[in-house]
Parts: C-alpha cells; sequence; structure tokens
C-alpha cells in the first residue's frame, strides 16, 4: 500500500504513518533501543513528526499500555488528538482528547473511530482514514486461565465483538499473542486470520514485550505459513511484508 509506514514501538505500541497523519498506539516504552531518539529506534520523537496530523490512542489506563509523557507532545506538535478510553481519568483541553467509550463512534477531522467492548479493560479501536481502516485490540483477547467461568464470557465477549469486524475491511490489524497464556497464546490471533481477515490484510502480532521467542511459537505452530501475519525481531520500522 503506497504512502504506508508501520513501527513496532514495544508490546503492544506501533505507529502507523498513512500520507499525511500518523497513528500512535498504546505507547509506553520511551527507553528507546539504543541512544538515538526516533521512530525507527522504537520510541517517539515528537519533533519527527510535527509537521503531521497526529492522532495518539489509549486502548485503556493499564502501565504497559500508557504513558503520560504522551501529552507532552502536543508543546510540540501542533495538529494532534488524544483518544483514551474513559477508564483513564484526565482533566484535559477537551477540544484535543476524545474520551472514549465501548460500542461508539467518533469523528475527529477527517478519521473517524469505531470502539469496540474489551473483555478486559478500556476499548478496542477501529479506525478510518483516506480509505486506510487500522484495527487495534487493546487488551480484548481470547483469555484462557484457571477459572472456566470466566474463560466462557472471555470468549464470549471475545467472539461477540470480534464479529462486528466482518462487516469492515480490515487492512491493518494489531492482535495480542500473550506469552502467559501458554499454549493458548496463539487464540486471538489464529481466529482473526481464520474467519476475520481478508486476503491482503497486513495482521501484526503484540502483546509479548521482550518475549520474541513467540515468533518461534507462531512458526512452529504453523501460523507463520500465512503471509499475511507479520514478522519482526526488534523495534523500529517493520520492513517485511512477507509477499
Amino acid at each position: 500500500m503506497n504512502d504506508l509506514k508501520v513501527w513496532y514501538l514495544f508490546h503492544s505500541g506501533f505507529a502507523v504513518k498513512h500520507k499525511k497523519n500518523v497513528f500512535i498506539f498504546d505507547y509506553y516504552n520511551n527507553i528507546p533501543k539504543n541512544e538515538v531518539f526516533d521512530l525507527n529506534h522504537g520510541v517517539v520523537n515528537p519533533e519527527e513528526i510535527k509537521d503531521c496530523h497526529v492522532y495518539v490512542f489509549v486502548s485503556h489506563s493499564h502501565y504497559d499500555h500508557y504513558n503520560s509523557i504522551i501529552f507532552t507532545w502536543a508543546d510540540v506538535i501542533s495538529d494532534i488528538h488524544y483518544i483514551v478510553s474513559d477508564d483513564l481519568k484526565l482533566n484535559r483541553d477537551t477540544n484535543a482528547v476524545t474520551i472514549a467509550l465501548p460500542d461508539q463512534t467518533y469523528h475527529i477531522n477527517d478519521i473517524t473511530v469505531e470502539t469496540l467492548k474489551s473483555n478486559d479493560m478500556g476499548v478496542a479501536y477501529i479506525v478510518k482514514s483516506e480509505g486506510l481502516n487500522i484495527f487495534h485490540s487493546g487488551d480484548l483477547n481470547w483469555w484462557v486461565g484457571s477459572n472456566t467461568t470466566v474463560n466462557a464470557a472471555d470468549e464470549l465477549i471475545f467472539k461477540e465483538e470480534y464479529g462486528k469486524l466482518k462487516d469492515h475491511d480490515i487492512d491493518l490489524a494489531f492482535i495480542p499473542v500473550s506469552p502467559k497464556l501458554e499454549e493458548n497464546y496463539s487464540l486471538s490471533i489464529a481466529y482473526f486470520l481464520k474467519n476475520i481477515a481478508k486476503e491482503n490484510c497486513y495482521v501484526f502480532p503484540m502483546h509479548f514485550a521482550l518475549n520474541i521467542r513467540i515468533f518461534q511459537w507462531l512458526e512452529r505452530d504453523g501460523l507463520l505459513k500465512d503471509p499475511r501475519l507479520q514478522t519482526f525481531m526488534h523495534r523500529g520500522l517493520i520492513t517485511s511484508t512477507r509477499e
């Protein structure tokens, strides 16, 4: 896709640049992988994107999805808007902040943001801009733990909410593959690939922090045979399209 770049920023954090728009999701690690402070080294330097239309998304308030430093970027970037889950308690300029509730649609400048309900905390986002449709799942995931009742409830919400994605032609999807789920780590991404993703959708695993062995697991389990699933071994610009 022309005029499109994606950077992995750590864990569930990604940046997407499409034309003049930059979308930043669930940013929390502000320490670069070395001393270079830019997107190609896994962190946001507001000077680098100050001439873009910048949209910053926070799916929920958990520490591994949110860093309050994002609000300092407005000191440098004149055209910036924040879309944050309502569990993040803020007292800020409402002209620059949209408080996102589940199952809502928001029109912000020239983009449309739709939200899904999470089965953990907060929301998931569908972002539409100039023909590009992005899905970021936040912590909406097919969680499996020791409590079978909770498992059943989480699975039901997951499938109901992901089912809503069938009405959208998703181009980029960011889906959890949490290592703590062990053998169940890939339930969400396998479900999305089988039931939701269209042929030319780019699917990015997330929510694995430093555990890049997750890609070994995906290869072992045959999921990397699907060319839609993207691989990246470090933070920064993702160049693999596996076409």
